[in-house]
């Protein structure tokens, strides 16, 4: 009787466990099932191991299920996985509360519920040894463990290292549960981008250049005042709904001396609200991995408050809420604001959602705004239409349609006329103070209100809109330039985004210069608009004029979808190519300007390019020595005197092979099966370091461990080795990287595997080689458009294949291609004329001639 009841808990967990699997992806928006495969064996080997181990096993289990309560509870809102750079943000949660609880829907609960009742299975009833003994001591059962565990460790590897980057595993890998957190472990190390000097000018675009109109300088020496306001959604401006104006303060502004911008855009990190301001300030792309803020607190910028501050002005910040909020309290001095006034410096008598009303934050930042010294810079950050847009019944001002009342749609409505009503006393207020006509007042939308893959909400403003709502609508927020006095009023349709406030508002103001390092354009001028996003739509994704493409969470650029704004038909993805390159390497280069610091090396330190992005090898007539060289007419000896005589050639590149001794030590040998018994007379097979290092070489010559190499790196200062290794690739990076630090950067990884090229990148090597071996299984279009999308130091083709299989990769002008190999100097003269810089050889003196 006790093996039939065992029989049927096993079936019936079983079906519990699929069950959760297809309720865990149809929460994540994924529709390809293959992903239970792996999912199910880690469940049940977290199943085998419940008999075993019930306290450890059931613990597991409701880790990983918290997990998936937080994979789809973040992504009903980001669009995207839960990654584990964002557990700092953690601390943030208890002052949103009111948000969290809107966001975290029913039915998540249901991922949590088998995990419970284990849990309480396992504390509460006492185990039954008949039952153990059945499960753990019959030999079937526990082999079935091995196997299972043996599987799911090879099928989770297989799928994070994706060795054929096939479209198939890429896409498991960006999604499917355990490999995704997998490789957000093992990414967690800061990305290290490589650009060559084109890619980095102070001046991303040309500001300081561009012709200048009748609009250059029209607020010059105004006082500036922003308004960053929760939520706003340009779909709320000039709108009605049922008959009645939602926004009729910012309706007026635009009308009477205004400039607005209705097809600009959110262009946030992981930060939200906080990104919002960073990229406006700076016009820098913001982090991904975490809310920038905190990562680059000790970042040197030189963004808005710091130019205006240039000018003349005086900075302050007003924020009527706590003052570590996103850290802002370490950040803002950082940022150029010499006051920053937050929730403890306001009287609060009443609060709405997360704090003090807009009404009372406005009456009061007033005061403080016509006590200051002119000209200043006002930033004041809104409240009230935070969500969940909780407005209290006196202040409710739409009248609501019945299907409206009660959701989601209906009450930010109300909470976006709240604060148009809150910013029409501040305007009323400036003016009875005397600021009004002296200042230029910027308002703007600092993301999104309404998310639209929230299914009821959907509903709700397509019905409002007229269309499907989608992200061309979501992710459109305005931008509101009001100056008085200026008697003209103009709607600029150029796409833009919180990229170019920046250059926009200084051009207005009338600031000659930025001195700083910007991506944005000045969108008074700007003829065609662009933007890059990274957030909510996935990098890659972007906005180009009236195209709108969305990269696939997958990571394939072909299963992305892309349409024209105006007439919502399907877009040509082939049309999409050269803006999804744009918007991925935008992302990659404001990355790496922010991991480096590089404004306070370029601005502060003075530091030139070259020495900022490292030395650069010359662009023609790179010579590679291959295996350290040809000595006596034997090549890949790897040998010291090998290394030697290629120093004394002039080589400044040499390739050395690694492979790692019986007792795990990386030493110099090409091959153990075949280079022991030519160069040491000895059995060919693999030895031990001590062994290795007992052997004397032919000729008198010297083996090299890695400590000899660093040793010999240590006299060559100006010779870079390019380490190919026969196996283990990364685990001899990490030794490097573990031991000598200090040299990391005199070693270019040669790497021929797509995954452990961004790896090596992972760990730090500022140079990476991407090596096409001759029957490398990459397709050409995937080795064109990696060596596109990557920053590799340079692309090494075999050289019998350049011109008949990689002809694309020649045209990349901004790519540099080496050949492997090439010992004949006329051979070397024909592919310098096809445009490849570097060749590997066995000859030195041959190539030189």
């Amino acid at each position: 009787m006790q093996s039939k009841n065992n029989k049927w808990v096993i079936g019936f967990l079983f079906f519990v466990l699929l069950t959760k699997v297809a309720v865990y992806y149809t929460f994540m928006d994924v529709t390809n099932f293959f992903f239970i495969s792996s999912l199910t064996i880690i469940y049940l080997i977290i199943f085998f191991l419940f008999f075993e181990n019930k306290k450890i096993a059931s613990l597991l289990y409701l880790i990983l299920s918290l997990l998936m309560f937080m994979d789809v509870s973040y992504f009903s809102y980001f669009n995207r996985n839960l990654s584990i750079n964002m557990i700092e943000a953690v601390g943030l949660l208890g002052y949103v509360s009111d948000s969290i609880f809107e966001i975290v829907k029913p039915q998540f609960f249901l991922l949590l519920i088998d995990a419970i009742l284990m849990v309480m299975y396992t504390f509460l009833l006492k185990p039954t040894k008949n039952m153990e003994y059945y499960y753990w001591k019959h030999r079937k059962l526990k082999n079935l463990k091995t196997i299972l565990s043996v599987l799911l460790i090879s099928m989770i590897s297989f799928i994070v290292l994706n060795p054929a980057q096939g479209e198939l595993l890429t896409s498991i890998s960006n999604q499917e549960f355990f490999t995704y957190h997998i490789q957000d472990v093992l990414f967690l190390s800061k990305s290290k981008e490589t650009f060559g000097e084109s890619d980095f000018t102070i001046n991303e675009n040309s500001y300081e250049n561009e012709e200048r109109d009748e609009l250059f300088g029209i607020a010059k020496g105004r006082n500036l005042i922003v308004i960053q306001v929760e939520s706003l959604q340009d779909m709320m401006i000039n709108k009605f709904y049922d008959g009645q104006e939602i926004t009729p303060t910012l309706n007026q502004l635009i009308d009477n001396d205004g400039i607005y911008f209705n097809h600009y855009f959110q262009q946030l990190g992981s930060g939200n609200t906080s990104d919002a301001e960073f990229v406006s300030h700076n016009s820098l792309y913001a982090s991904f991995r975490s809310y920038t803020y905190s990562l680059y607190t000790e970042n040197y910028f030189h963004g808005l408050p710091w130019i205006l501050r240039d000018e003349g002005y005086n900075a302050m910040a007003f924020h009527g809420y706590k003052k570590d909020f996103w850290n802002r309290g370490e950040a803002y001095p950082g940022q150029g604001f010499d006051t920053y006034i937050n929730e403890g410096d306001y009287e609060i008598d009443e609060i709405i959602g997360l704090g003090i009303t807009d009404f009372d934050f406005f009456d009061q930042s007033v005061e403080i705004l016509k006590e200051s010294t002119q000209p200043f810079y006002g930033f004041l950050i809104t409240l009230s239409s935070h969500h969940p847009y909780e407005i209290p019944n006196p202040y409710k001002k739409i009248a609501l349609k019945p299907e409206d009342e009660e959701t989601l749609f209906g009450d930010y409505l109300q909470g976006v006329r709240y604060t148009d009503d809150a910013i029409k006393r501040f305007i009323e207020d400036l003016k009875r103070n005397d600021l009004y006509e002296n200042s230029m007042i910027v308002i703007y939308g600092d993301h999104f209100g309404l998310n639209w893959k929230d299914e009821d909400t959907n509903q709700s403003v397509s019905r409002f809109l007229g269309y499907p709502y989608d992200y061309d609508e979501m992710l459109n927020i305005p931008l509101i330039i009001h100056i008085p006095g200026i008697n003209m009023s103009k709607t600029i349709d150029t796409t833009g985004g919180q990229i170019d406030f920046l250059p926009t508002v200084s051009y207005l103001l009338g600031v000659d210069k930025l001195n700083t390092l910007y991506f944005g354009q000045n969108l008074i001028n700007a003829e065609t608009g662009f933007v890059a996003s990274q957030t909510y739509m996935s990098k890659g994704s972007f906005i180009q004029d009236n195209i709108i493409y969305e990269m696939s969470r997958d990571g394939i650029f072909e299963n992305g979808r892309a349409w024209d704004i105006k007439t919502r038909e399907s877009v040509d993805l082939e049309l999409c190519k050269d803006g999804y390159s744009k918007a991925v390497n935008e992302i990659n280069r404001g990355n790496f300007y922010l991991e480096n610091d590089v404004l306070r090396k370029l601005l502060l330190k003075n530091q030139t390019i070259e020495e900022i992005l490292g030395e650069k090898p010359a662009d023609q007539g790179i010579i590679i020595a291959r295996g350290g060289g040809i000595i006596d007419n034997k090549i890949m000896t790897n040998s010291k005197e090998a290394l030697d005589g290629s120093y004394e050639k002039g080589a400044k590149y040499i390739e050395v092979n690694i492979d790692w001794t019986s007792d795990g030590y990386p030493v110099l040998i090409e091959d153990w099966n075949t280079s022991v018994a030519k160069l040491f007379n000895q059995q060919n097979k693999r030895y031990s370091l001590e062994e290795f290092t007992s052997f004397e070489m032919i000729n008198g010559w010297h083996q090299m461990t890695l400590d000899d190499l660093i040793q010999w790196i240590r006299t060559h200062q100006d010779v870079m080795i390019i380490p190919k290794v026969k196996t283990d690739s990364i685990d001899f990076l990490k030794v490097i990287k573990e031991n000598y630090p200090e040299y990391i950067n005199k070693f270019i990884p040669e790497m021929n595997r797509m995954d452990e090229f961004t790896r090596a990148e992972y760990l730090g090597y500022p140079n990476i080689i991407f090596k096409v071996n001759e029957d490398s299984d990459y397709t050409n279009r995937e080795i064109l458009y990696f060596i596109m999308l990557n920053n590799v130091f340079a692309a090494v083709l075999p050289e019998s294949k350049i011109e008949s299989d990689y002809q694309e990769v020649l045209q990349l002008k901004d790519k540099k291609i080496y050949a492997y190999f090439v010992n004949d100097s006329q051979r070397k003269k024909e592919l310098e004329y096809k445009g490849v810089v570097g060749f590997y050889t066995d000859d030195i003196e041959e190539l030189k001639e």
